[in-house]
């Protein structure tokens, strides 16, 4: 009866891992990427992974942070074979995957919030700043003696009238040049 050799065995195991440690997440990413582009398309890869990226590498699991739930669904649905085959291309070793979602990926913009302090006692009411606005288009109306009738948003672009259309919105673009 022979006997297994273990210490062998560990060593030849442990030479295995250090392949995995040499590759770094950016760099893997990085080619991966690419591969990816190629397998399923730019525009799908965009609009999938376009903005997630390879949080580690433990133990042949590779961790993808994406940045929604229906985004990690489909990933895992339609394309994790292509996934794990790009991975493969990129680093010669077959990964496993897991998807993770962090909601904080991007950075959400901080909502502020405008504090109304009265300088006067008169009482403000809901709609005062609608009939402000108003009375100042008023105005701005009257002194620019243009017909309110005639705007982009009523005008209809039919075939004879595409480059008077085309036209107008081009001076508009370009007003005081």
């Amino acid at each position: 009866m022979y006997k297994a050799d273990f210490k062998n065995y560990i060593e030849n195991i442990n030479d295995s891992n250090t392949k995995s440690i040499e590759i770094t997440p950016e760099d893997l990413w990085k080619s991966t990427k690419e591969n990816l582009k190629l397998m399923i398309g730019t525009r799908e890869f965009t609009a999938l992974l376009g903005n997630s990226f390879i949080e580690d590498i433990n133990n042949g699991v590779v961790q993808i942070l994406c940045d929604a739930t229906y985004k990690r669904e489909k990933i895992l649905r339609d394309y994790n074979a292509a996934l794990k085959q790009a991975l493969f291309k990129s680093s010669g070793l077959n990964f496993e995957i897991e998807i993770n979602v962090k909601e904080d990926v991007l950075p959400k913009k901080k909502i502020e919030y405008e504090y109304h302090t009265p300088n006067t006692d008169t009482p403000l009411d809901l709609f005062s700043a609608s009939e402000r606005e108003k009375n100042v288009l008023d105005k701005a109306l009257e002194t620019s003696h243009l017909n309110p009738k005639y705007l982009f948003s009523n005008f209809i672009v039919g075939t004879n009238n595409r480059l008077a259309e085309a036209v107008a919105q081009a001076v508009v673009d370009d007003l005081g040049n």
